[in-house]
């Protein structure tokens, strides 16, 4: 699997599921081993570059290339896809 470098996703700590994808993230490689924050924990940098009332209701996936986050199911599906397109163009 390819590792989704220089991303950051800001999860809910106190949601169980949340903890546990986000950890599988970087656990298999997913993104990398600074690849998450925890909402209660946010750091100021990162807090600047999300919309802090949208992250509260949505997932936020922050691109630290561009100082731009992606919410929801689309962060979701931005490290997935990167990983598994990855897997298939290596196999191809």
């Amino acid at each position: 699997m390819k590792t989704l470098k220089n991303h950051t996703l800001i999860y809910d700590n106190e949601c169980p599921m949340c903890n546990i994808y986000s950890k599988g993230f970087t656990k298999f490689g997913m993104l990398d081993e600074n690849g998450r924050e925890a909402f209660t924990e946010i750091s100021a940098a990162h807090r600047s570059i999300i919309d802090f009332n949208r992250a509260k209701n949505e997932i936020a996936l922050i691109d630290h290339h561009k100082n731009k986050a992606v919410y929801g199911l689309g962060s979701l599906l931005l490290i997935i896809g990167n990983s598994f397109l990855y897997s298939k163009e290596q196999s191809g």
